[in-house]
C-alpha cells in the first residue's frame, strides 16, 4: 500500500515539473517574439560618450571647465540602436580641435553642426539613424598659453662596444636645446630633459642615433625626438710617468716620498695616441692627507686631472710611503 502511494505522488511530481517546464518555453517564447517585434520599431535612445580633445596648438592648453562627456539621443529601429551601444561601447568622440573656428585667441568654438557630424563620424550612423538631439548643443572652449622654457637634454644611453674599443667622447646631442612647454610651477624645478632609455651593443665606429623625449606628465616639446652622436674608436695604451705633487707643504716640515713618481697606464682613442702627454695628467695631494696617514706611513695614489678620452687609468705602484720629518729652526 505505502509503495502505490509513493509511486503515485512520484508521478504527479514529475507531471507538474513537465508542466512548469512547458509554461516556461512558451512564455520565453512570447518575450522573444514580443523583443523581435519592438526591435523592429522605431525607438529613441539617449547615450553618453566622452569627449577627446585632439591636436592642440603647441604651447597651449585647454581650461579645466572643457566638457568632458556628450550626451546623444538617437532615433532608429531597436535592432540597430543596439548595433550602436554594442560597437562603441567605451570608444570616445575625438574632437580634433585643430579644426575648430576660432573667434578669441583663447576661445575655440563647436557649432551644432560641427557637433553632429562629430557623432555621426564616431558612430558610423547609417542612413536610416536621426540625430535627435545633443547636449550640450554646441561647445565653448577656453584654453590657455602654457609657460616655456629651453631646457638641454641629457641622453640616457647605456653603450657596449666591441673589445678593443670604447668611446673616444662623451655623446653628444646635436640640437642646443629643447623649447618646453608646461606650467610655470613645473617648468622652474627642471633643469634638463630626459630621453628614454636606449641600450646599444658591439659598436665599434661611430654612431648617429635618435632618441625619443621623455617628457613628464602635462609638460609638450617642439619636437618627440632629438639626435645624438656617439663616438667610437679602436682604444691602445699609452704609459706616462707622473710626479706626485704635495703643494702646502708647512715651512717647519719636509716630505719624502718613495717613490716619488708613479707611472700612470692610459687607455685611450688611437686618435689621441700623440697628444696625450704627461702635462695633461697630474696627480696633487694635500699635506693634510699625509698628516692623516703618518702613523702608517702609506698613502693611496689618486690622479686628480686627466682628459676626458683617457678611461681606466692604473697607476703603479698604487700605493707610496712617505717620511714627515720636523725641521728645526736655526
Amino acid at each position: 500500500m505505502l509503495n502505490v502511494e509513493s509511486k503515485s505522488l512520484k508521478i504527479e511530481g514529475n507531471k507538474q515539473w513537465k508542466e512548469t517546464l512547458i509554461f516556461g518555453f512558451f512564455l520565453l517564447l512570447a518575450f522573444s517574439f514580443w523583443l523581435l517585434l519592438n526591435l523592429q520599431q522605431d525607438v529613441q535612445r539617449k547615450i553618453t560618450r566622452r569627449l577627446n580633445y585632439e591636436d592642440l596648438p603647441l604651447g597651449w592648453v585647454l581650461t579645466e571647465d572643457a566638457p568632458q562627456t556628450i550626451n546623444i539621443s538617437l532615433k532608429d529601429k531597436g535592432l540597430t540602436l543596439l548595433a550602436y551601444l554594442w560597437q562603441v561601447k567605451s570608444a570616445p568622440v575625438n574632437i580634433s580641435v585643430s579644426d575648430l573656428a576660432k573667434p578669441t585667441d583663447t576661445t575655440l568654438f563647436m557649432s551644432h553642426e560641427f557637433l553632429e557630424k562629430a557623432v555621426a563620424k564616431q558612430l558610423q550612423l547609417l542612413g536610416t539613424s536621426t540625430i535627435v538631439s545633443i547636449e550640450p548643443n554646441e561647445i565653448r572652449l577656453h584654453i590657455d598659453r602654457m609657460s616655456s622654457s629651453i631646457l638641454p637634454v641629457a641622453p640616457n644611453i647605456k653603450v657596449q662596444t666591441k673589445a678593443g674599443f670604447g668611446l673616444s667622447d662623451s655623446i653628444r646631442i646635436l640640437e642646443a636645446g629643447i623649447k618646453v612647454y608646461g606650467s610655470k610651477k613645473v617648468l622652474d624645478t627642471m633643469r634638463f630633459i630626459s630621453t628614454k632609455h636606449l641600450a646599444l651593443k658591439d659598436l665599434s665606429d661611430k654612431k648617429e642615433v635618435t632618441l625619443e623625449l621623455d617628457l613628464p606628465a602635462g609638460i609638450q616639446a617642439e619636437r618627440t625626438s632629438v639626435k645624438a652622436l656617439i663616438s667610437v674608436e679602436e682604444y691602445t695604451e699609452k704609459t706616462l710617468n707622473i710626479g706626485v705633487v704635495c703643494p702646502n707643504i708647512p715651512p717647519n716640515y719636509m716630505l719624502r716620498m718613495f717613490p716619488a713618481s708613479v707611472e700612470v697606464i692610459c687607455s685611450l682613442p688611437l686618435s689621441q695616441f700623440k697628444a696625450l702627454n704627461a702635462e695633461d695628467l697630474e696627480i696633487i695631494m694635500p699635506f693634510s692627507d699625509f698628516k692623516a696617514k703618518q702613523t702608517t706611513g702609506k698613502i693611496t695614489v689618486k690622479l686628480t686631472k686627466s682628459p676626458a678620452y683617457v678611461i681606466n687609468p692604473v697607476i703603479v705602484p698604487e700605493e707610496l710611503e712617505f717620511i714627515i720629518e720636523t725641521l728645526k729652526n736655526d
